[in-house]
This record gives structure tokens, sequence and C-alpha cells, in this order.
């Protein structure tokens, strides 16, 4: 019971509310088409804490370093939702990711070192439904951008000191895809002094003009968020 306690206190901070004045039943129902950052704040809190106090486990769909230089899709793991928050760093954006009015919310642990970050919704009048949990590298903190002409988000990261991926996701219904995975990496210092870069889509190597072209329909008027670190 401590453990949870401190946990919830731990997460209180990281979303810098310092009361929750919403009931349970107004935590749980939406009543309008779209709502406001402050109340979607108040609700993701009120969720993550129930759940927390529940012991809830999920499971880990999603990689960072999945589809980047390679198609190699990383096995899944159900781990306890604590143990995305039983850290003493984190970071978190509140921002609607699809145009729906709704904000979602990306929260995670572990800046400069290997974590969690999980995507939560609001959807069809219900409690919040959890989307995805994402195992994230040690390379930096994964940054989000959004573009608003195609209503996609990208969660950018490194996955080494010389490779960034960026992965392009889609929200609708409820549902997370995956748009496109682009990734570039730079390679050792040829003799002749250059130094190579090589391009990636969905894991595949490609021509630079291949990879120009799918950075350009989704990351180039890309807006990058707003993040939170703690």
């Amino acid at each position: 019971m401590k453990k949870t306690k401190k946990i919830c206190y731990k997460l209180l901070a990281l979303i810098l509310v310092c009361v929750i004045t919403c009931s349970v039943n107004s935590a749980e129902v939406v009543h309008a088409a779209g709502i406001s950052k402050d109340r979607a704040e108040q609700m993701y809190v009120y969720v993550l804490k129930k759940w927390l106090a529940q012991g809830v486990y999920v499971t880990v769909n999603n990689d960072i370093g999945n589809y980047v230089t390679n198609t190699k899709k990383r096995p899944t793991e159900r781990i306890p939702l604590s143990t995305i928050f039983d850290r003493d760093d984190g970071y978190y954006t509140i921002e609607d990711l699809n145009g729906d009015g709704i904000p979602e919310c990306a929260i995670g642990s572990g800046v400069g070192r290997r974590g969690y970050m999980l995507i939560l919704t609001i959807y069809n009048n219900n409690i919040v439904r959890l989307l995805s949990v994402f195992k994230t590298t040690g390379y930096a903190t994964p940054g989000i951008y959004y573009n608003k002409s195609k209503n996609t988000f990208a969660i950018i990261q490194l996955t080494s000191a010389r490779t960034c991926a960026r992965h392009v996701y889609r929200i609708r219904n409820n549902q997370l895809s995956r748009v496109t995975t682009i990734a570039d990496s730079v390679g050792q210092m040829l003799g002749n002094g250059k130094v190579p870069v090589f391009y990636y889509v969905n894991g595949k190597k490609v021509s630079k003009s291949t990879y120009m072209k799918r950075y350009n329909a989704y990351l180039k008027y890309a807006k990058q968020l707003k993040q939170v670190i703690v």
C-alpha cells in the first residue's frame, strides 16, 4: 500500500496536478465532443491512479527499435503499470494527436535511459482507453510531432548514437495504427573523408529521394509538441 501511494504521488507531481476535484462518475464520462486540456489532465490522473491502485498489468506492444533498420519485430511483454512510474525521472505531453478535439496523453519514464511510454485517449463517452505501451531507448527523450494536415503524429527518438527513428502513427476510432517508419543512420567515415548516410523506410534501405518523399509527406510540416520533463 505504501509503495502504491508513493507511485501515485510521483504521478501527481509528474502531471503537475495538486488537487483532483472530479468525482468518480464525472471522471469516467465525457459529455461533449471536445474536452479541455485541464479536464483531460484530471481524467488521466484519476484513471492512472485507479489502475495503479488495482495493480493493473499492461502489454508492451510497440518498440522504438521496431522497423528502423530491419523489419524484425520485437516480442511483446507484460509488465505492471507501476514499473513505468516507479522512477524518479519522467516526461509527458497532453495534446490532441488526431484532430478530434480531445487531448491524448503520452507519458513515460526513462530520461537518458531505457524506459517505457504509454499513449492514452478518451473515446466514445467512456473511461480513458489504453492505446499502446512503447519500449523506449536510452538515447535522449522521445519527441512527439503533430501533422495537422494529415492528423498523424510522429514519435522521434535515437535508437543508437548514429541512428534516428521516426515512427508515424494515426489514431482512428480508438485504434492506433503505424503509418510508416523512416530512419537515417550515419555511417563510419570512409578513407576519402566522406561520411555516408543510409536511409530506411519501414526497415528497408532506400534511396535518399524515396526517404525524403516520405519525410516531406509526414514530417516536414509537423509541429513539435510541448513536452514537460521532470
